[in-house]
């Protein structure tokens, strides 16, 4: 885990083309992994950490306070392909083969959406009102923060998503 202290420095990117770099990342914690990472997520106030495994867990790590503490990890019933923190302490997982599931940040299930093929992408906005995901069979699925599906849509092959920040629009 790091953190990134200023911004003052340029970076040359093409030739007359500058952009902002971080000058000082220092590591706030180190923290051992006991399976292969799939997928991690930062909360939106960075105040916490998620990341998920191929063996179907689920770890948390508090960032609030001067010394990161690793909360109980909780267990999905796949692997997890992807990650996402809404506001609201929400964290979605995607699965490899089945569902998203929507779980508390302590690790209870709120809610859970059944995709095709499990999840291949998944964005949330900022404030956790629009999830959008895209199965394995391609299709786009728009949920809730409660897991309230939105809608199902098909057009072609779908291989990529982004919702806007305030959750009004879906680009794939």
């Amino acid at each position: 885990v790091y953190s990134v202290e200023s911004c003052s420095g340029t970076l040359k990117t093409q030739p007359g083309r500058q952009r902002a770099m971080p000058m000082v990342i220092d590591p706030i914690a180190e923290i051992e992994c006991e399976a292969v990472v799939s997928a991690a997520a930062i909360a939106p106030d960075a105040k916490w950490l998620a990341w998920g495994s191929e063996d179907g867990v689920v770890r948390i790590v508090d960032l609030s306070t001067s010394e990161p503490t690793v909360l109980d990890p909780f267990n999905v019933d796949d692997s997890v392909s992807h990650l996402a923190i809404a506001a609201g302490d929400v964290i979605v997982v995607g699965t490899h083969a089945s569902d998203l599931h929507g779980h508390e940040r302590l690790g209870g299930r709120r809610w859970s959406h059944s995709l095709g093929g499990g999840c291949d992408h998944l964005h949330v906005s900022s404030d956790g009102g629009l999830i959008a995901a895209i199965d394995g069979g391609r299709h786009l699925h728009l949920l809730t923060e409660n897991g309230v599906s939105r809608g199902r849509f098909t057009a072609g092959e779908l291989v990529r998503l982004c919702v806007s920040e305030d959750g009004t629009m879906v680009a794939v």
